[in-house]
């Protein structure tokens, strides 16, 4: 789950919370992540900025189902979908 509260003119972040539910042991926030998300400019390096420091905060661990080096990379792609939908929703608009 990512929200966002963005600037008046809607090119930076204000605010902005992540968390995963299945990534991890328990659900987590990504404190990292929406530290780096705040006050940033919207441009592709938060984008990668933010699904790195995600990585970072999680925890995942290899069972039956997922090696965590597949959930860590699910964690990064998911990270990056979810601000994008986020911002959009928010009114803000990506720019590269």
């Amino acid at each position: 789950v990512c929200l966002v509260k963005l600037s008046t003119d809607r090119v930076t972040i204000d605010a902005c919370r992540l968390a995963y539910g299945v990534a991890a042991p328990v659900p987590s926030r990504c404190h990292t992540a929406e530290d780096i998300a705040c006050h940033t400019p919207l441009d592709s390096k938060l984008w990668t900025a933010f699904a790195t420091a995600a990585q970072a905060d999680v925890s995942p661990r290899t069972s039956w189902r997922a090696s965590k080096e597949f959930r860590l990379h699910l964690v990064a792609e998911l990270a990056k979908r979810t601000l994008t939908a986020a911002v959009g929703k928010a009114g803000g608009i990506y720019h590269d």
